[in-house]
């Protein structure tokens, strides 16, 4: 349809054949609103504009220790202190190199609300920024 449109005035198609096919599969764009609030209009305009040049990833980075821009319910304080790295009692790493259940628990919770807002088949939880030696003292680390 975006090449249809292209092709098009307000008042004639053009006879032609379409063979249309992106050179890459991946096409995508980052908006990092974690640390830079942009706001709705601007997200809906970006993806305007996405649809316009048949991009067809979005990454929206919405969390960080800068900002954390989703609601999760009974865990405000997310978005007061960003990802609850130095302010809470729930910090995984309170307990020692395994953290503690009621942080596992907390961010279970959190995640399970995350991947009902957005069911799409990857959410992306980082961790590139945490100490690698606690990743691999931890009994939650997953190896493939």
């Amino acid at each position: 349809m975006q090449t249809l449109k292209q092709l098009t005035d307000a008042k004639t198609i053009p006879c032609c054949e379409i063979k249309d096919s992106p050179r890459y599969p991946w096409r995508g764009v980052l908006l990092d609103e974690s640390r830079h609030f942009f706001g709705r209009e601007t997200v809906k305009a970006l993806l305007d504009e996405m649809a316009r040049y048949k991009f067809n990833r979005f990454h929206w980075h919405l969390t960080d220790d800068q900002g954390w821009r989703i609601e999760v319910p009974g865990c405000s304080e997310l978005v007061e202190y960003g990802a609850v790295r130095k302010s809470s009692p729930k910090r995984p790493d309170r307990g020692g190199p395994r953290g503690n259940e009621e942080a596992i628990k907390f961010a279970e919770g959190v995640l399970d609300y995350v991947c009902k807002v957005f069911p799409f088949n990857v959410v992306h939880i980082g961790g590139d920024e945490c100490p690698k030696r606690r990743w691999k003292e931890s009994r939650f680390m997953c190896t493939v």
